[in-house]
């Protein structure tokens, strides 16, 4: 008799120590304390200047440099490429900018600002709400 109690009582104890478990996890969850260890970067490039256009309404940078397939180069606090992903299909606004879709699978959450390198472009500086907003917005060329 005493070795079915003693299995009784070591079952219960596990199954206090998982509801405990789910219980905390659940509350960090809550908090906002669980965090993925990536996220994808996602947005679009408004590129402005001398431009090539095709009649489809598709668009590129007349030097093509800037255009569907050019690399988006994602780098970290210490200047170091942490992920790199490309530009999506463009097409021709309005006002005659082109714009792009981009995205940028498995950047590393850390540090509170990235930086990122649309072709051989300038590097953008963004905060790391803006990086995870699934909204970043970054220009190439003249502006205004």
């Amino acid at each position: 008799m005493e070795a079915p109690r003693r299995s009784r009582r070591w079952l219960s104890l596990l199954l206090v120590a998982v509801i405990a478990a789910l219980a905390f996890g659940t509350w960090k969850w809550e908090q906002g304390q669980l965090e993925a260890e990536t996220f994808d970067l996602t947005g679009s490039v408004l590129l402005s200047g001398e431009l090539e256009t095709a009649p489809e309404g598709t668009c590129r940078g007349a030097r093509g440099g800037v255009a569907p397939g050019a690399a988006v180069t994602v780098y970290g606090a210490g200047g170091e490429v942490v992920a790199t992903g490309g530009l999506g299909s463009s097409w021709q606004q309005s006002d005659g900018a082109c714009r792009f879709r981009f995205r940028v699978a498995d950047v590393p959450v850390g540090g509170d600002l990235y930086q990122v390198q649309v072709a051989a472009g300038q590097r953008t500086t963004i905060s790391r709400a803006t990086a995870e907003s699934g909204r970043t917005e970054l220009r190439v060329g003249r502006s205004g």
